[in-house]
């Protein structure tokens, strides 16, 4: 397996350095950078204007490359151990909670790059990567102009992999499609997205007997990989995640023929659609092992089924106001059916309105908008968010403030399943303020920031795996820097961070994190290879991490098992020429060397040594 990765990815780099050998590497990089425009998920809901795109760089950088596996984070997740395993993400400050929804655990792999895009000739890019243990993504990206303001976009991407362990094998298949259409005069623009994703995960209950883990010495890893005893061995998750959205625009009210500094149009009309579907399976042909303290339904198997069904309206009035001012009042119904095992059958409403307000200067930015519902399941939840920002040609400073009250999902005050019930939990109202005050610096990239979190009656999954509610004050502090440090040839990418929390048993989170690039870069071939050799450390602290249970899919807390104070470092090399990239990585090289302790989750452990390797290649026809 080795030989012939390592056969490939030489083959591909001869043949490559001969096409491409009397090519400029700076040229190439700097008119790729312009290439792919892209609207991100805020600009094309507040605003369709051209002077909102951006350029897309990322899919031309070779920074980074080789974390594939981070999709897009800043930070790697916390999985149980398999790509397209269940993960969530230990960063507290996101505000997006693990219980959020019964497919939070796969929210990483589908939170796929499906905004709008503009390219000046057609433009394709296909990512393969392969490694020990039969693990395999593909990602397929193409966009194309049809007419100058008419495009299509389309993405496709896959998550195959065995895993280090028995009953570990995952498949996620996700793909989307996007497509804008602006007239002439940008009167009137329509956008549209559909994407729907396929999720597969076998569940293994975790390692039943730690001690044959800890006490392997890897002399023979692979036999040990696969007769480690686990606790549930035919039991299985799938999901289905299924959108759609159509925004509709137009203007009136003429104000200019076409400049960058104002709106077309002093009055917009927007109609937004949203349709999304969620559907959870767990199934287990064993579900009297005694992995489960209770069966409720049926003893022989167990075949659990949860779905949510979102729809949305909403319509937009914004006014330009003038001196880069702008104002949009908003208004919108809420649909929501729910369906358990075919015994919870509930459908309820929401009608909420809404007002945002625009401040765009070249020097200052400023951006305020709040939310509430009126009537409904949600009666009373309101969101009020807002950012500055201050500019110069040294850097930006940012303040960015939020502030939520709202009403528990309905899956976490009601369920019923084969394992689990719990019915009419009658909970309040979570509050979440948080604050974040920032520096970046543009030279390295340098950006210091300082956040705070104070919340009242979060929810959270106990040790037994039912859901409840912590009714106190809840405080949060995150200190953290991160940048792009280069000296001659040398380059380092540091990110870290420090947080604390009031109530640790309630919300367990590390003290410290930090992931870090240390890497030799160079320029070879008259400039036309660029090289990075180097090493990635992920670090966190030692805490009490969350345990998973498989019937629900949530992860819950626990006080039996410390993970972390374990260092992960993954050796990698990066390679690009023209529009191509490759990689090939020793991932987690010091596995065995200093413990056995990598566990993110307990019972789970981390994967082993594996050598990785990649390649990207950007086509323009």
């Amino acid at each position: 397996m080795k030989n012939r990765i390592f056969s490939f990815f030489l083959v591909l780099l001869i043949n490559t350095l001969s096409l491409s050998s009397q090519v400029v590497y700076d040229t190439i990089l700097k008119g790729d950078s312009l290439l792919v425009k892209k609207i991100s998920e805020e600009g094309r809901l507040l605003d369709l204007d051209e002077e909102k795109w951006e350029s897309d760089t990322f899919l031309f950088s070779l920074d980074n490359f080789q974390r594939y596996k981070f999709f897009n984070n800043e930070f790697p997740f916390i999985s149980l151990g398999n790509i397209g395993s269940p993960a969530y993400n230990f960063n507290f400050f996101t505000g997006n909670f693990i219980q959020s929804s019964f497919l939070s655990a796969f929210d990483v792999y589908t939170s796929k790059r499906c905004g709008f895009y503009s390219v000046s000739r057609p433009f394709t890019s296909i990512q393969y990567t392969n490694g020990y243990k039969a693990e395999q993504t593909l990602n397929v990206f193409h966009s194309q102009n049809f007419l100058p303001l008419f495009n299509i976009a389309f993405g496709f991407n896959k998550i195959n992999s065995t895993g280090f362990y028995s009953g570990q094998k995952t498949d996620v298949t996700g793909f989307f499609i996007s497509s804008h259409y602006t007239t002439k005069n940008k009167r009137y623009a329509s956008r549209l997205i559909i994407d729907a994703d396929n999720l597969k995960s076998s569940e293994n209950g975790g390692i039943r007997y730690l001690d044959d883990f800890y006490d392997d010495i890897f002399e023979n890893k692979e036999l040990l990989e696969t007769r480690l005893d686990v606790d549930l061995n035919k039991a299985i998750t799938t999901g289905i995640k299924r959108n759609l959205k159509m925004i509709q625009q137009l203007g009136v009210f003429k104000i200019r023929s076409d400049s960058l500094s104002t709106p077309l149009y002093r009055l917009k009309f927007v109609y937004e659609f949203t349709y999304n579907k969620s559907i959870r399976r767990y199934e287990d042909l064993y579900p009297n092992s005694g992995y489960y303290d209770a069966v409720f339904i049926d003893s022989i198997k167990t075949n659990d089924f949860i779905s949510v069904n979102p729809l949305n309206n909403n319509l937009k009035t914004n006014i330009y106001l003038g001196g880069g001012n702008s104002i949009v009042f908003m208004g919108g119904h809420e649909l929501w059916k729910h369906k358990q095992n075919g015994i919870i059958d509930t459908n309820f409403n929401n009608i909420y309105t809404g007002v945002t307000w625009s401040t765009h200067r070249d020097y200052f930015v400023f951006n305020a908008n709040a939310k509430t519902v009126i009537d409904g399941y949600n009666k009373g939840d309101f969101e009020v968010k807002s950012n500055m920002e201050i500019r110069n040609n040294i850097g930006k400073g940012y303040i960015n403030l939020e502030i939520r009250n709202e009403e528990a999902p309905f899956f976490l005050k009601r369920y019923y399943s084969n394992h689990f019930d719990w019915e009419y939990n009658d909970f309040s109202k979570r509050n979440f303020h948080s604050g974040c005050l920032g520096y970046l610096l543009n030279r390295f990239s340098l950006n210091t920031y300082v956040q705070g979190i104070s919340m009242r009656n979060i929810f959270y999954i106990d040790a037994y795996g039912y859901p409840k509610q912590y009714l106190y004050d809840l405080y949060s502090f995150k200190v953290g820097i991160s940048g792009k440090l280069k000296w001659w040839r040398f380059n380092l990418f540091p990110h870290v961070y420090y947080q604390s929390i009031s109530e640790k048993n309630i919300v367990p989170v590390p003290d410290v994190v930090s992931v870090t690039s240390l890497f030799y870069s160079s320029k070879l071939f008259k400039s036309a290879l660029l090289l990075q050799v180097g090493a990635d450390v992920f670090y966190y602290s030692k805490y009490y991490g969350y345990g998973y249970m498989p019937a629900t899919g949530m992860f819950y807390l626990q006080n039996e098992m410390e993970v972390g104070n374990y260092p992960y470092v993954d050796l990698f090399m990066n390679v690009k020429i023209k529009r191509v990239k490759c990689f090939i990585k020793y991932e987690h090289a010091n596995a065995g060397m200093n413990g056995y302790n990598f566990m993110s989750v307990p019972y789970y452990p981390n994967s082993g040594r594996a050598l990785r390797v990649g390649l990207w290649w950007g086509f323009l026809n």
